[in-house]
């Protein structure tokens, strides 16, 4: 939800820039096009560059289902379409 409010956010600012002509004005909506993109690279971008490595023994259920069924390659990273498959990087 975050990432799409960011995504958004980079629309309006683009619309909104083309109206504006107060330069003060430019330069909040500069701003706010900054934030909205760091954003959008360290949500996204960031993970799938270094995926983090999670030992199946700490998923825990709680005793209330089977311990799940994952390989190695599905608990890895999650599934992203930014990342290559069969890890070579």
């Amino acid at each position: 939800m975050a990432l799409a409010s960011a995504i958004i956010l980079l629309g309006a600012v683009a619309v909104a820039s083309f109206y504006v002509t107060d330069p003060v004005t430019l330069f909040a909506l500069v701003e706010l096009a900054s934030v909205a993109t760091f954003f959008i690279f360290f949500v996204s971008v960031l993970p799938v560059a270094f995926p983090s490595k999670v030992r199946l023994e700490d998923v825990f259920t709680g005793g209330a289902a089977k311990p799940p069924y994952l390989s190695d390659e599905e608990i890895y990273a999650p599934q992203h379409p930014l990342r290559r498959e069969g890890g070579e990087r």
